[in-house]
């Protein structure tokens, strides 16, 4: 990611954006933004200074999610047309 930005124009750049319930807009989550993080839940800054606090659910290992995955896939039977 550092070497995109030395070579390649901002808007070619990702970046993570959430986008805030109630209409507050879109939040990039970049250093700035981010207010704390904590085990339960994340606390994000909005453009307009709206502070606005997520649960922080924990996420599936990726070993798990390709396993699991497979499974799905291996029972799949591609509709007749």
């Amino acid at each position: 990611m550092e070497h995109l930005r030395g070579y390649t124009s901002g808007l070619g750049i990702p970046y993570y954006i959430v986008n805030a319930p109630g209409g507050l807009g879109k939040t990039p989550m970049l250093p700035n933004y981010i207010v704390s993080r904590e085990s339960k839940s994340i606390t994000i800054r909005t453009w307009e200074n709206n502070i606005i606090e997520y649960p922080n659910k924990p996420t599936v290992p990726f070993k798990e999610l390709i396993e699991s995955r497979q499974k799905i896939d291996m029972n799949y039977k591609k509709p007749l047309k």
